[in-house]
């Protein structure tokens, strides 16, 4: 397992009266790793450099110091890798650099495009340097029941399992062995503001804790239902981790043959597509009184708002009790043509 570490590196340490002269010759030999901040210790200013022996030769009086390195954000990370790939990719490929990734502790997933696949490894090795990540994942898709990771290593450590920290919420897991959206933060935050303390909230697909962690983090009850034994040992972890032992009960397998009946205050719903054939188990787990579904779809644009309308509205899971669609928000893009919808439905007899 691999967890996440400042980065760490060689400086250039010079007096700080010749600061600016150091800066510029290193600039003009190409050795000044410029994704770092420079920063001043008294009166020597710390550089950080690439090839160091080389740095330390050009400028007189120079040292060489090793220490812990902060990221300079006035550069974006891309435009950093872009750079160091220009001298093996042509026009075309650089056109073809992925300018989105996820970072999950110290792994780095992305999807490679095809015009890349030749220099895969040059490529996820420039990422890797860039970002201070040990592996870089490309991620193909997802397939079957469990919506498994169809990946493959790039380069790196093979022990792809990491910690992701995200809201103050710790999350183990492999992200070749189960998935992990960061297009769902905003969403995992808004439920955990939304829910009050001492709630009961069913979730019926759990995963590793997506949702159930900062749930119950906020106060709730959760009762986890995941059919997925790999996500189900990662869940196990987690719940330990944040220390929720008492505020999560895992329920593995099948959530029509696990879910409880009549107890939820709030039922979530995170397994899309196809999320509607669950509906009938959300409804028996609400209380006898109702309660909210959190229905989340995968649906067709232009408006999948509309279309997550149109489904609920009319479908005959539904047709014996009150709905009231109390908000609605496309949570992200899924690709060409489609987005992730979240409903929120509010149930009585």
């Amino acid at each position: 397992m691999t967890t996440a570490a400042p980065p760490f590196g060689v400086c250039v340490s010079v007096p700080a009266a010749s600061a600016g002269d150091a800066l510029q010759r290193l600039g003009g030999e190409g050795l000044r790793d410029d994704r770092y901040r420079v920063h001043r210790e008294d009166e020597r200013v710390l550089i950080p450099v690439e090839r160091p022996a080389r740095a330390a030769e050009l400028l007189e009086g120079a040292r060489l110091v090793e220490t812990e390195l902060e990221h300079d954000p006035r550069r974006p990370p891309i435009e950093i890798v872009r750079e160091r790939l220009d001298p093996v990719l042509d026009a075309e490929q650089q056109a073809a650099v992925p300018t989105g990734w996820t970072e999950l502790g110290d792994v780095l997933v992305l999807r490679l495009p095809d015009d890349l696949h030749p220099e895969a490894e040059t490529v996820a090795r420039a990422y890797a340097d860039v970002l201070d990540v040990s592996s870089v994942v490309h991620l193909e898709g997802s397939s079957g029941e469990f919506r498994e990771p169809e990946t493959r290593l790039l380069c790196g450590d093979e022990d792809t399992e990491t910690v992701h920290r995200e809201h103050g919420i710790v999350y183990r897991l492999d992200p070749r062995e189960v998935m992990f959206s960061p297009g769902n933060k905003t969403e995992r935050h808004r439920l955990r503001d939304e829910v009050a303390p001492g709630e009961t909230v069913v979730d019926l697909f759990a995963g590793i804790g997506y949702f159930a962690l900062p749930l119950a983090s906020a106060g709730a009850r959760v009762i986890a239902c995941e059919a997925n034994p790999t996500a189900v040992e990662f869940l196990r972890e987690n719940r330990a981790l944040n220390e929720l032992g008492e505020a999560i009960a895992i329920r593995e397998g099948d959530c029509r043959e696990g879910a409880p009946s009549g107890v939820a205050d709030r039922v979530h719903m995170g397994y899309l597509p196809g999320t509607d054939a669950f509906l009938e188990t959300a409804l028996d787990a609400l209380k006898p009184e109702g309660g909210c579904i959190h229905y989340h779809d995968e649906a067709p644009q232009p408006d999948p708002i509309e279309h997550g309308r149109d489904l609920i509205n009319g479908h005959e899971a539904l047709a014996d009790v009150d709905v009231e669609i109390q908000g609605a928000r496309v949570v992200k893009t899924m690709g060409p043509g489609h987005a992730h919808v979240g409903l929120d439905l509010e149930v009585s007899p």
